[in-house]
């Protein structure tokens, strides 16, 4: 899965208007919405993260290696593909986490530095990843990485939900 990844801290009417979404070009159409009004924010920084390719190799890195929507634990398995797909094609991945998930995760990432991550994407087998895993990879991963755990501490804050979007 090499498509660019990015998460979106969402109001509870987005969120709302996303989960009664008639169908997946309904969903696509609004998430399209909250994509444009994001990156046009003066503030995007707070309710936007980007985390390009690395993704695949966040979600590896804090579950069991594996790019599912049900291996690991919680919350550390819902930062990247939160709590199961909205989206029922698959071409496309969205993933909707509630403020309470949301701030689970604000709380578990607080408690990941640099090292820990390291450790974790190091000890984990990566099955089926197309990139090569190794220090260039890592180094690309963690980059990605660490804008997260301010992202989620700001959503917590605001009370928002966090929907994840990414092409596959």
């Amino acid at each position: 899965m090499g498509c660019l990844g990015v998460h979106f801290a969402i109001t509870e009417d987005q969120a709302n208007a996303l989960i009664c979404a008639p169908h997946d070009e309904a969903l696509m159409a609004l998430i399209e919405e909250i994509e444009k009004f994001a990156f046009a924010q003066p503030d995007s920084a707070l309710w936007l993260a980007e985390t390009d390719r690395a993704w695949d190799a966040i979600h590896r890195t804090l579950t069991n290696g594996e790019l599912t929507w049900v291996c690991g634990e919680e919350p550390l398995k819902w930062v990247i593909l939160g709590a199961g797909p909205l989206y029922g094609s698959d071409d496309y991945i969205v993933c909707l986490l509630n403020p309470q998930k949301v701030e689970a995760v604000a709380d578990a990432l607080a408690k990941l530095d640099e090292a820990s991550f390291r450790k974790r994407y190091k000890q984990q087998e990566f099955p089926r990843y197309q990139s090569e895993k190794g220090e260039e990879d890592l180094d690309y991963t963690w980059h990605w990485f660490k804008n997260l755990p301010p992202f989620f501490a700001n959503a917590t804050k605001a009370g928002r939900h966090v929907v994840f979007t990414a092409p596959q």
